[in-house]
């Protein structure tokens, strides 16, 4: 089994692999009762139609591909790239399994992660030849899963776990969603990545059940996001254990109480503040952002959900109705992303936003241009 959900159907000269199995899903059936278990991949889904960022996604897909300004090296790379390489390079998983649309989202990945033509290698400069280098070490642990009909965030995740080991956590990350540390230097550290905070906060829990990475926003913007009920007590003691000297809410594990897809309502946002436990300024709401890092029974119930088709009013198949359900069986773990800024790029004006921050964060660590 564990062979079979790693053989690729085809590959491209860079070793991108693409799963195309129709087999009985795997991640159906697991035996019950968590055990630790290695994480040694990430899910990024990226198929969709990128509405909101007409027309420029007619012409850019997938979505990932919406160019960035790398805030520690100052090169121009797809968001997917810098998302690949916060997996592959800084937290060191094993493999990303890519889900995107088949025909031209796939053609577009495989030339981006393929090794540049001997033309262009002549027109590089010597640093961009060596970085163009370094992405074809990291290139062939990079795996293509097809999503043939786009229903929906959760069913392009369901599509990733279906050729993956079905007892196996996973982190998973939002495709459209940058994680910039305040600090941007941290991000070229293996202990410090994004990824790896929430890894190790997962192994803190226990690495059994599966864990939240949330990030303290405005509750002017939790509209936008899904959102994670906590209890505040619990942070406030658990912030009177912490070393003095130790970054605020660093490292905290706490147990995540409920969890509720873009909140609009008065009554349910005033539930879901979190106060004086977090202390970020204005930021008293928690988003759920991702990383997550998800276990073998989240991947049960989202089989589950996908086989008896339960739809949202989009019909649509989503992930926050599985948390809900994983929530009422067993408990769920939440750790607080301190100093680090969720920057979107699926939105005109907040992606005009990102790279004007991503700019003023490569002037603070390289001076102005």
């Amino acid at each position: 089994l564990h062979q079979a959900a790693h053989a690729p159907a085809a590959s491209s000269s860079a070793g991108v692999a693409t799963s195309t199995r129709d087999t009985k899903e795997q991640v159906e059936g697991s035996e019950r009762g968590p055990k630790r278990r290695k994480v040694s991949r990430a899910v990024i889904p990226c198929a969709g139609f990128g509405t909101r960022l007409f027309p420029a996604s007619a012409a850019v897909q997938p979505k990932g591909l919406v160019p960035l300004l790398d805030p520690l090296d100052g090169r121009a790379k797809p968001l997917l790239v810098l998302l690949l390489e916060e997996c592959l390079v800084h937290a060191k998983l094993e493999e990303v399994v890519l889900v995107l649309s088949p025909g031209r989202e796939d053609l577009a990945v495989r030339q981006l992660l393929s090794p540049p033509s001997p033309e262009l290698l002549q027109k590089l400069s010597p640093t961009q030849a060596k970085y163009a280098a370094s992405v074809q070490q990291w290139a062939p642990r990079v795996r293509i899963v097809h999503q043939t009909e786009r229903r929906g965030f959760g069913h392009a995740v369901y599509m990733a776990l279906r050729t993956m080991p079905k007892h196996d956590p996973f982190v998973l990350l939002l495709g459209d969603v940058f994680l910039l540390s305040n600090s941007c230097a941290r991000r070229s550290s293996e202990s410090s990545s994004a990824v790896r905070v929430a890894l190790s906060a997962f192994e803190n829990a226990g690495a059994t059940h599966s864990l939240l990475a949330l990030t303290a926003v405005p509750k002017r913007e939790i509209a936008k996001y899904g959102c994670a009920r906590v209890d505040a007590d619990e942070l406030l003691q658990l912030r009177q254990h912490q070393n003095e000297e130790q970054e605020e809410q660093e490292g905290m594990v706490f147990r995540v109480r409920e969890v509720v897809e873009k909140p609009g309502d008065a009554e349910t946002v005033e539930r879901l503040r979190v106060g004086r436990a977090v202390r970020n300024g204005d930021c008293d709401m928690l988003a759920i952002l991702g990383p997550y890092v998800l276990n073998g029974r989240f991947g049960e119930i989202l089989a589950e959900q996908v086989r008896m088709d339960k739809v949202d009013g989009g019909g649509e198949i989503q992930l926050t109705p599985c948390l809900e359900r994983l929530l009422s069986e067993e408990p769920v773990f939440g750790t607080v992303m301190a100093g680090v800024e969720p920057l979107d790029t699926g939105v005109p004006l907040e992606y005009a936003r990102t790279m004007k921050r991503l700019l003023e964060e490569f002037e603070k660590n390289h001076g102005t241009l």
